[in-house]
């Protein structure tokens, strides 16, 4: 069966359709995010579910319209703290202003009560002192300076649509602008629901966390007035009750996920080693210990080549457990205090999303997913790893799904590359199938055993899917990471010499009918790709990067000149050095396209943003190559995390531009 005769309709599907596990204190309940298609409004909704621990039937918590997510049990359990969209006004002013609502619900159930409305949005989720009776959260709060604030004094506030922007960092995708705003430092009482600042300021806070006590809070920051032009924050504590920030770690790295011990001794934080101002290459994040009042830190996985993620300490405060890339698995470790011996905790070819402990430590419970299922809820105990949940197993009902069949390669200088090839659904020896090479995106970032929804699309349409993880990738090692200097060049070699891997060792792959796609970094890849070879016949780019010069001035990653940005200009601004920025950018070798190429793109993208779309495209188009556009209106950089239908337009138009290129079928767009 080909592509035009299978009868597989994409439906799309949230990624993320169980998430924010929460074990409650006794150990006993978990809570977590259930997210479904409304498809008459065209928008995902997210309600709060509960579970046994033991395994059972799940049980919808929390109803109604809006969003509910990051639900949080109180330390004594007796209730639930979650955010919601529900009550919002229809009024646009009064949207605008009221972007948070905190409700609080019994854990035995009933009617969820209005806790507080947070002016402007509320950044992660609020954190509950260990007495129950305050929570912490952070808050993007207007901050003006002297000169606003005389201009405005005695006068009536207009109202006005321009941006006066000031500061270097002013923009995040899927946020929007924030010309006159910082991150700060919010309680909240539980009894009164009366809100109170705690930091104020030109400079942003972050991971915030109580003291076991509740007299204390520690926080990251950079308190300078260069913060803005630097990777590196100081770690800093204030009484929660208010008062003056006192620096307990001078920064000389880039810290977050800032964790207070249980015993209250110890802060601990992710952080790579000590940044070289004049050298901030790319480096893995580490797992750091400091005595809260001040210290030596200590690099508790300075032996442990991996990135590290997701900090979360063991009761008795002698472990911190986190997350970790290994050749495509993601799971759980635990690294202890007194010797830094790491262990592997859960066990399979997995990824392992987030996860917390119950009081006792004995249970741990976090989201998995895997290469045939899609995110259900895990629990770790004495008894091992297993799942607990099913919820989305009538999302792909229709489908039939893949197994992907893991390959190794020794690329041209020797390191081993990991990879991964699926077979069409409706597979049949001796035949030859086109076959598609997707590419990630980061580019520090990595294809791990987890469901890949297109993938298994493509494959029910037909096709075979190649990925694999090239120079760049994470989950080998910091040298095999390590890509300063030769941005482009080396990964694309990882990718054409796995191309030529696979086409020699599986026959079934049709090696004159190859397509490749990639979003984001993916993206800046096929567009690199397109431009140094001919052997794919068809490529989609989306959400990409075309030109490296014109992306450090607009994107919301590129006015810190930090990350990607010292591995790739070596620390000079473009202006000081051109031909280093412009090398590696695909604009450049535009004339050698000869590869038909879709642009897909987000119109609200500020991280790759619609410019790099828009230069390639009219490139293409005055060279009177071979090339369709493709501007998603309201989408960020993700392609239909807006709406739902973006996602299956997304697919339905590659769909068509592969079949039409691989398959010599000519289609008309899909309606």
């Amino acid at each position: 069966m080909d592509a035009k005769s299978k009868k597989f309709k994409f439906k799309p599907i949230p990624s993320m359709p169980v998430s924010s596990p929460q074990i409650s204190p006794d150990g006993q309940r978990i809570l977590f995010t259930n997210t479904t298609l409304n498809e008459e409004d065209d928008k995902y909704e997210s309600h709060v579910w509960i579970v046994p621990s033991k395994g059972g039937k799940p049980r919808q918590f929390t109803y109604g319209k809006g969003g509910d997510s990051n639900p949080r049990w109180s330390p004594d359990g007796k209730n639930i703290l979650f955010q919601s969209g529900r009550g919002k006004t229809e009024d646009t002013k009064e949207k605008k202003e009221r972007k948070t609502d905190l409700y609080l619900i019994s854990a035995e159930g009933g009617e969820a009560r209005l806790l507080a409305s947070v002016t402007g949005s509320v950044e992660g989720a609020p954190s509950w002192s260990l007495d129950g009776k305050n929570l912490l959260y952070l808050s993007r709060t207007k901050v003006e300076d002297e000169g606003e604030k005389k201009q405005k004094k005695g006068e009536k506030e207009k109202e006005s649509d321009i941006r006066v922007i000031k500061k270097l960092n002013h923009k995040l995708d899927d946020v929007g602008f924030f010309p006159d705003t910082r991150i700060h430092l919010f309680t909240l009482s539980v009894d009164s629901g009366k809100h109170k600042q705690l930091t104020k300021g030109e400079y942003d806070v972050a991971s915030p966390d109580w003291s076991p006590d509740g007299k204390e809070i520690a926080f990251i920051a950079n308190m300078t007035e260069d913060a803005d032009f630097t990777p590196l924050r100081d770690i800093y504590m204030i009484p929660s009750k208010g008062g003056d920030p006192k620096k307990v770690v001078e920064g000389t790295s880039r810290a977050a996920s800032l964790k207070w011990s249980p015993d209250g001794k110890y802060l601990a934080y992710a952080s790579s080693d000590p940044i070289d101002i004049n050298n901030q290459k790319h480096k893995f994040s580490k797992l750091w210990v400091v005595p809260s009042q001040g210290g030596e830190a200590i690099n508790l996985t300075e032996t442990f080549d991996r990135p590290v993620t997701g900090a979360v300490w063991s009761p008795d405060s002698k472990a911190l457990y986190f997350r970790a890339p290994d050749y495509g698995t993601y799971n759980l470790y635990k690294v202890k205090l007194e010797n830094s011996e790491v262990e592997q905790v859960t066990k399979g070819l997995m990824t392992v999303q987030s996860f917390n402990l119950s009081k006792d430590g004995s249970t741990i419970a976090f989201g998995a997913t895997d290469a045939t299922h899609l995110p259900e809820v895990w629990v770790h105990d004495a008894e091992g790893d297993r799942q607990i949940t099913t919820m989305c197993e009538g999302l792909v009902k229709d489908m039939t799904l893949v197994e992907p069949e893991e390959f190794r390669f020794k690329a041209s200088d020797g390191a081993e590359v990991q990879g991964w090839i699926m077979k069409p659904a409706d597979f049949k020896k001796g035949k030859k199938y086109p076959t598609i090479l997707n590419i990630h995106g980061g580019p520090w970032d990595d294809y791990a055993y987890g469901f890949y929804y297109r993938f298994q699309s493509f494959c029910n349409n037909g096709y075979a899917i190649v990925f694999m993880n090239h120079r760049a990738s994470t989950g080998y090692g910091q040298a095999f990471a390590d890509i300063t200097g030769r941005w482009g060049d080396r990964e694309y070699l990882d990718l054409m010499e796995g191309m030529d891997y696979v086409t020699e060792k599986y026959p079934f792959v049709d090696a004159n009918r190859l397509g490749v796609t990639g979003a984001s970094g993916g993206g800046y890849l096929t567009n690199w790709i397109v431009g140094h070879t001919d052997r794919f016949k068809a490529a989609v780019t989306v959400s990409s990067i075309s030109n490296w010069y014109s992306f450090y001035g607009c994107s919301d990653l590129g006015p810190a000149g930090t990350l990607p940005f010292w591995d790739l200009g070596l620390g000079k601004d473009p202006w000081d050095d051109e031909e280093l920025w412009l090398k590696p950018s695909p604009i450049r070798y535009v004339k050698n396209v000869k590869t038909p190429l879709m642009i897909v793109h987000g119109e609200n993208d500020l991280r790759c943003p619609m410019e790099q779309a828009e230069q390639l495209f009219i490139a293409l188009k005055k060279l009177k190559k071979t090339v369709e556009f493709l501007r998603f209106p309201d989408e960020a950089h993700g392609i239909g995390s807006n709406k739902p239908s973006h996602s299956k337009d997304y697919f339905q138009h590659s769909l068509r531009w592969f079949n039409t290129y691989l398959l010599a079928e000519t289609q008309e767009p899909p309606k």
